[in-house]
């Protein structure tokens, strides 16, 4: 009797423990690695870039990410066109990253609350 109520503790803490698991992978948090944070996100449409310094950001069902910006805009845009860059640990800068992006051809701008959007000529 003593076995039997060993295996159903075990089998009850896998049970919760999977129930955890599958409430908390629905959203931006990986329950291994924590919270995904990003600094940075890229906006690539065609040859352009725009790079943003973000605040915050939120992904949605389906492949919609909303974007806060440092002074506090808020963008809603495709995943497809947007790539979210954590500069601290990215071992290329973002501009490098944009580079790759829209070639030799393509515009990178910069997008800055003082002036807005600015072009960095290449």
């Amino acid at each position: 009797m003593k076995n039997l109520n060993v295996n159903f503790k075990k089998l009850l803490l896998i049970g919760a423990l999977g129930g955890t698991l599958a409430l908390t992978t629905g959203c931006n948090r990986n329950i291994l690695i924590g919270t995904q944070s990003f600094d940075k996100a890229i906006i690539v449409k065609d040859n352009n870039a725009v790079i943003i310094n973000i605040a915050s950001w939120k992904d949605f069902d389906g492949e919609q990410f909303e974007l806060t910006t440092k002074d506090g805009m808020v963008i809603l845009t495709s995943s497809f066109d947007t790539k979210l860059i954590n500069s601290e640990n990215s071992d290329k800068k973002v501009e490098e990253l944009c580079e790759l992006l829209v070639g030799p051809d393509g515009t990178i701008s910069y997008y800055d609350h003082n002036s807005k959007v600015k072009t960095k000529d290449r």
